[in-house]
């Protein structure tokens, strides 16, 4: 192209070629011969008549615009239409062949890409005369007796018509099983057999680089002979990859480095020589082109000696008010930041920031990478960070007031068991049960225990035990007062009942009904551990930057079955009792019986109701609170009213006193 006296000239000049290109001639005519001998044929494409127009490149970005445009318009006009859609839009052309050079096709490409236009490259005759070389190595290794023996090899060529597209199909069937078309998804790949052993090509880089992605995945060997890329040396990234050329790196240094440290050249009446790190250092002078009524000065800006300096005052920005313009397509992204490209050019994009549970692994990273389960990052990050563990820590404020509160239960039920052991031969503990009711202070201290175990990190064997020791301890206590209600109902309700069915609930006959509610509520315990137990399970997805780790229960229909098996004793002993009248001045026993069932079931609403409204964080708390808060109802319920009257009011603890009924056994 003619570039002198650019001031002068109002449009560009028309491109003329020079030369005769033999080679796109040969190709021009054979595509003509092909074509005519379709249209010429009635077996190939019958009823269809082929049309094509020929135009030459001349090699030149200019001239192949063109005939590109001209292909893009309607039949029968010359323009292309502004539309909203070109989803109906018909071009004149059905295809493009060529062009041959890189540089052209990587212009014709983008324009027809865009109408979805097929444009295919010439026969690339290097890559026939490798294919054949291989066809003829290989036929020979399979001939020969002394190289492989036993061992055949096959093979199969596939053309990538140097476009990423066609390269990636191939690839892919290489990836399957044999026999198979698809390739499965696997939790592991460790034993996956793939059809083809190794894999040799592609020649151009960029399509090995994609390539070796795929194959390095299943660690299938790749042998490329003109796969000259800096990138594909790196192991990391292409594990399976190997060449028999060295790479651009290399061949730049080897060829050039002695040649530079000895380079000496004059310009300009001044002489240049290349220092140690193969540049001249001479400095530069940064020019500022200036067009002034179709004439141009050059006006000097800046330089570079060691460093750069603009006078950014001699600079004349061609803006309404000479100011410096604001780039509305490259902008440099920030870290955690990946490229989103819009439109034809790479170098228009938006900066994306990785979400969370993202990362940016590089810079040249197009995607986010989720991280692994059990790590997470904030926005915008560029790499992943572990995540701590969250549970109810021993040290915790809310966990610290739940353990002065157990500690303030298990005293109270310790002092009212020492107090009942004292006075076991007075009236009051004997009205009450005796030795049975500091058996159920003795099970009520180790259920307000059994809440630690829902304290600290889960473990399986926490887990499994932490519902069966509270419903255990709870059934225990509970058939003690089964007992008391069994025998207020027969002295109030069933007077003409023969007093030998009171010798079952009144003597050590009751301790039978005792250890028969133990023993079911022991045999369900069981069949809860070894079957369906509660066991630690992880949650990733609840909490930003932490693993909650919790109990998992198995079969809720197990965890009904041991809590509503005590909560079935205590509805008998709240029917048995709430109706009962006792005859003036006389203590009334099942009073507290019915209001401590009533705690018992208050209790339990307000932890389901609870329970389902709180955090998963803070369930583990709300079970110990309500089961606390039960404790604690039962003794100032039933307990504490008698442990009054055996320090404040001992002239009550009486026979008379706590007789059940006039006439009756107390």
């Amino acid at each position: 192209m003619n570039t002198m006296n650019l001031s002068e000239r109002l449009e560009p000049s028309v491109v003329v070629c020079d030369r005769l290109y033999v080679s796109g001639l040969i190709w021009a005519l054979g595509m003509k011969f092909a074509i005519d001998k379709i249209n010429n044929s009635t077996s190939l494409l019958p009823g269809i008549k082929l049309g094509y127009e020929i135009y030459d490149t001349c090699l030149e970005p200019v001239v192949v615009i063109q005939p590109s445009l001209l292909f893009l318009t309607r039949e029968g006009s010359t323009g292309i239409r502004v539309l909203c859609s070109y989803t109906d839009y018909q071009t004149r052309v059905t295809a493009v062949i060529g062009p041959y050079v890189s540089d052209l096709a990587l212009i014709t490409a983008k324009l027809f890409g865009f109408f979805l236009i097929p444009q295919a490259l010439g026969l690339y005759v290097s890559g026939l005369i490798w294919a054949l070389g291989m066809k003829f190595a290989i036929d020979k290794i399979n001939n020969s007796t002394s190289l492989l023996p036993g061992i055949k090899l096959g093979y199969e060529i596939y053309d990538t018509c140097l476009e990423p597209v066609v390269v990636i199909q191939p690839s892919l069937l290489f990836l399957t099983r044999e026999g198979s078309t698809g390739i499965r998804v696997l939790c592991s790949y460790t034993d996956y057999q793939t059809r083809v052993t190794a894999v040799i090509g592609p020649y151009v880089s960029d399509l090995a680089l994609i390539t070796a992605k795929l194959f390095g995945f299943f660690l299938i060997p790749q042998v490329s002979y003109g796969a000259s890329s800096e990138k594909l040396s790196q192991e990391e990234y292409y594990p399976s990859f190997f060449r028999t050329v060295p790479s651009d790196k290399s061949q730049s240094k080897a060829l050039l480095l002695d040649i530079m440290k000895t380079l000496r050249f004059t310009l300009d009446n001044q002489s240049f020589q290349m220092n140690q790190f193969h540049s001249t250092n001479q400095g530069y002078d940064v020019m500022f082109w200036s067009w002034q009524k179709n004439s141009l000065q050059y006006i000097s800006v800046g330089d570079y000696r060691g460093s750069l300096s603009i006078d950014t005052s001699q600079i004349r920005f061609h803006t309404l008010d000479n100011k410096k313009p604001v780039s509305t397509c490259f902008q440099r992204c920030e870290p955690g930041q990946i490229k989103r490209v819009k439109g034809f050019h790479l170098c228009c994009y938006d900066c994306i920031d990785c979400e969370e549970n993202t990362y940016q692994g590089t810079r040249e990273d197009l995607f986010c990478t989720e991280c692994p389960e059990h790590q997470w990052s904030p926005i915008r990050s560029t790499k992943c960070y572990d995540r701590s563990e969250r549970y109810l820590f021993w040290d915790e404020p809310l966990v610290i007031g739940l353990l002065v509160l157990m500690l303030f239960a298990t005293v109270l039920t310790c002092l009212s068991a020492v107090l009942f052991l004292k006075s076991l031969n007075t009236p009051l503990v004997q009205a009450c049960g005796g030795t049975r009711s500091i058996f159920a202070l003795l099970c009520l201290f180790l259920t307000c225990l059994s809440f630690c175990l829902h304290i600290g990190k889960p473990s399986v064997v926490s887990c499994m035990v932490q519902q069966p020791f509270y419903a255990l301890g709870l059934s225990a206590c509970f058939s003690t007062f089964l007992v008391k209600s069994l025998e207020i109902v027969l002295l109030t309700e069933f007077t003409s009942c023969p007093k030998s069915s009171l010798l079952w609930v009144t003597q050590k006959r009751a301790w039978l009904i005792v250890a028969i509610a133990c023993l079911v509520e022991s045999m369900l315990c069981f069949w809860y551990i070894y079957s369906v137990p509660a066991i630690p399970a992880s949650n990733y997805k609840l909490l930003h930057a932490q693993v909650l780790i919790g109990c998992r229960i198995q079969s809720w229909f197990a965890f009904i079955m041991i809590h509503g098996y005590t909560g079935g004793l205590a509805f008998i002993c709240f029917l048995c009792t709430f109706m009962v009248q006792t005859p003036a001045k006389r203590y009334n026993m099942a009073r507290g019986i019915t209001f401590s069932m009533l705690s018992y079931f208050v209790t339990w609403i307000a932890f389901v109701a609870t329970y389902s409204t709180v955090q998963p964080t803070q369930q583990p708390a709300a079970q110990i609170c309500s089961g606390l808060l039960c404790a604690l109802g039962l003794l100032a319920s039933y307990y504490l009213p008698k442990c009054y009257i055996l320090l404040f009011k001992p002239e009550c603890n009486t026979v008379a006193y706590f007789q059940l009924h006039q006439g009756g056994a107390s």
